[in-house]
């Protein structure tokens, strides 16, 4: 009793408990049509839901509530997703007593979209690091093989290996070491890309020296392709303002893609122009091209285009994300257009200093 009255405490505490719940709540009867809902279930179904529709045609809950009306229980799957909210269904009978006849259900939607969202990120974690692996793994191999191998003949071979031989095997060992070097650097930088170690320094930088210096270095890779290179730069001296060393990563990444996917004796053309306040670098090959759909691959870490076994172009999969980010801390932004088997055109634009 209080205030001379006396007061239902536990009718009070489920009144409480069903119109003030977060969560929605369907009072249902045997044939699955709501009898009545608390205000959260009222706000999803004028959010969500045909208000001309029965509660047995909403969504991905439609088919649970057919469920438990034609056999009395929930079916195995009870996850749903309803707008942009995920739900675990709960029902719990409603009868007249133990034994008695059951007179319809509560049904409650548990929201767990935090708990969905944390463990598709784990997932998605998980993947990325297996991913890593494989990458890192068979990424190591290729160059180390080339480098012990090259060096077994050295020792093997003595008085027996010509001066030239010796020549050849020490740049394959050379080439392989400096594919190592580069695989290290990536995984360095995309480390470091998410804290503050990966640092940019802004300074004013004329463009066409950086592009130029990034050919000249280019026109050294894989040099039994016999790739030519054309370079178009304009007169007027176009300026950004840059960190010089990681622009000159980002065309010397680009430069790379364009020489490691042309067939042999292909070319390269680079052109350098302006519009609208902004510097437009353009690297263009006649390789194998890039799928349609291929942007989120392309620009993803530790990933590649042709990931199988007999692709003929290796790397780490991580230079194309690594320039996308540098671009983005330069307030730039690259973009492509391709075509299989007529080849590539990557741009980098980046604001001109005014």
């Amino acid at each position: 009793m209080a205030d001379n009255r006396w007061i239902d405490v536990n009718a009070i505490a489920r009144e409480l408990l069903f119109y003030n719940s977060t969560d929605p709540v369907f009072v249902v009867d045997p044939s699955g049509a709501a009898i009545e809902t608390n205000p959260a279930a009222a706000d999803l179904l004028r959010r969500e839901a045909d208000p001309e529709a029965p509660l047995s045609a909403f969504g991905e809950l439609g088919p649970i509530i057919r469920y438990l009306a034609a056999h009395g229980s929930l079916p195995d799957v009870t996850d749903i997703q309803l707008g942009h909210r995920h739900f675990a269904v709960r029902a719990h009978a409603i009868s007249l007593g133990a034994g008695q006849k059951q007179v319809g259900w509560a049904v409650a939607l548990l929201d767990v979209t935090v708990q969905k969202i944390a463990a598709e990120k784990a997932i998605a974690a998980e993947q990325m690091q297996a991913q890593f692996l494989a990458t890192v793994s068979h990424e190591l191999r290729t160059p180390l093989t080339v480098i012990n191998g090259a060096l077994g003949l050295l020792l093997q071979g003595g008085a027996k290996v010509s001066d030239a031989q010796k020549a050849r095997l020490l740049a394959k060992a050379a080439g392989g070491s400096e594919t190592l070097t580069t695989l290290v650097n990536d995984l360095i930088d995309t480390q470091s890309l998410s804290s503050a170690e990966f640092s940019i320094d802004l300074q004013p930088a004329a463009l066409a020296p950086l592009v130029q210096k990034a050919v000249a270095r280019a026109e050294s890779l894989q040099p039994e392709k016999d790739i030519r290179f054309r370079c178009e730069m304009p007169e007027t001296v176009l300026t950004v303002q840059a960190d010089a060393e990681r622009l000159g990563q980002v065309f010397g990444n680009v430069l790379s893609n364009a020489v490691k996917f042309s067939a042999p004796g292909g070319q390269v053309e680079v052109s350098l122009q302006q519009s609208e306040g902004m510097a437009h670098v353009q690297v263009s090959d006649s390789g194998c091209g890039i799928p349609p759909g291929a942007e989120e691959q392309v620009f993803a870490p530790f990933s590649q285009v042709d990931g199988s076994d007999t692709k003929v172009a290796y790397g780490s999969g991580l230079g194309m994300h690594i320039t996308r980010q540098i671009l983005d801390r330069h307030g730039g932004s690259i973009r492509y257009v391709s075509a299989p088997g007529v080849g590539t055109t990557f741009t980098i634009s980046l604001p001109l200093v005014a």
